[in-house]
């Protein structure tokens, strides 16, 4: 019995320990400026998107997202994020110009995927009208 139970914690802890490396390895891929190059709403083809739509992932898990205008920029929304595992993340936005339906300071979750290089991030989303949007960014 006392073997069982040890095998039990030891396995814990090891599950915890590589739980917690993947998640800062992950954490490091998310890190940076990010550009958006293509778009697409539900399952259309992809397309270019227009210059100036930057997202920024901060190693302290705070994110924001900017337009840059012939204007001057805009900060769309902005808060904080955390990987969830390794399909999806969540953004939580503590900060939002436009107006919306959901309250400030409710997690959002993100479906993503990393390219092989970590260059390129692909992120898939719905939102509760039904609308599904994907999102092809390039790391700066």
């Amino acid at each position: 019995m006392k073997t069982n139970l040890k095998l039990i914690a030891a396995f814990l802890c090891l599950y915890f320990v590589a739980s917690a490396a993947f998640a800062q390895s992950n954490k490091k891929a998310f890190v940076g400026i990010w550009e958006l190059s293509k778009g697409s709403t539900n399952g259309q083809d992809l397309q270019s998107a227009g210059p100036g739509y930057l997202k920024m992932f901060n190693s302290d898990g705070t994110f924001a997202n900017l337009q840059i205008r012939n204007t001057g920029s805009v900060i769309s929304h902005s808060g904080k994020y955390t990987i969830d595992n390794a399909q999806s993340y969540t953004e939580t936005a503590l900060y939002r110009l436009e107006k919306s339906d959901d309250p400030l300071g409710q997690g959002f979750k993100i479906n993503y995927r990393f390219s092989e290089d970590k260059k390129q991030l692909t992120l898939n989303f719905t939102f509760k009208d039904g609308t599904a949007f994907t999102e092809v960014w390039r790391k700066l």
